[in-house]
C-alpha cells in the first residue's frame, strides 16, 4: 500500500472514530495503530486533526472533566487519575483539573456527597458511618485533608465520660 493509500484509511479510521465521542491525542493513536496504520502515517493524521481542531487534548479535559464532576460528583485525585487513563498528563491536566476547581468547590461536592452516603447509613451507629465514610470519599477521588475535616465536621467522634 502506497503512503497515499495509507493516509486516506488512515483519515477515513480516524474521522469515524472521532464521529461519535470527542477523543485524546492518545487514543487516536492507539486506534490508529490497532488499526495498523504506520507510526510516521499515524502521527501526520493526528497533526492535522489538530490543526483542524478536531482533537484538543486541553478542550477534551475542561469537557470531560466538567461533565465527571456534574454527573458523578468526582473529586481532583479520581479525576486526574481518569485524565491519565485517556493520555491527558502533565500540565494540560493539572491547568484543566485547577480551572474546573475554581469553576467548582470541591468541598461543597465532598460535602454533598458525604450527606447523601450519612443519610444512607442512618441505620448504622456513629462509629460504623465514621469508617465507612472516608473509604467512601476517597473512592471518589477527594484529597484526604478535605476527607478528613468532613468526616471530622459531619459525624464527630463520640466523647467518653469516665
Amino acid at each position: 500500500m502506497s503512503f497515499q493509500e495509507e493516509r486516506k484509511r488512515a483519515r477515513s479510521i480516524a474521522f469515524k472514530f472521532l464521529a461519535y465521542k470527542n477523543r485524546s491525542v492518545k487514543e487516536v493513536l492507539d486506534q490508529l495503530k490497532k488499526k495498523e496504520i504506520t507510526e510516521d502515517c499515524a502521527q501526520a493524521i493526528v497533526e492535522e486533526l489538530k490543526e483542524l481542531k478536531y482533537v484538543n487534548d486541553s478542550e477534551l479535559a475542561h469537557q470531560w472533566g466538567r461533565s465527571r464532576i456534574k454527573s458523578r460528583h468526582w473529586g481532583s485525585r479520581r479525576l486526574l487519575q481518569e485524565l491519565a487513563q485517556r493520555g491527558i498528563r502533565g500540565e494540560t491536566a493539572s491547568t484543566a483539573l485547577r480551572d474546573l476547581y475554581e469553576e467548582f468547590d470541591e468541598f461543597k461536592i465532598a460535602s454533598a456527597c458525604a450527606v447523601k452516603k450519612i443519610q444512607s447509613m442512618s441505620h448504622l451507629d456513629n462509629e460504623k458511618q465514621r469508617k465507612r465514610l472516608a473509604p467512601y470519599l476517597q473512592r471518589k477521588g477527594f484529597p484526604v485533608s478535605i476527607i478528613y475535616e468532613i468526616v471530622h465536621s459531619l459525624l464527630p467522634p463520640l466523647v467518653e465520660d469516665d
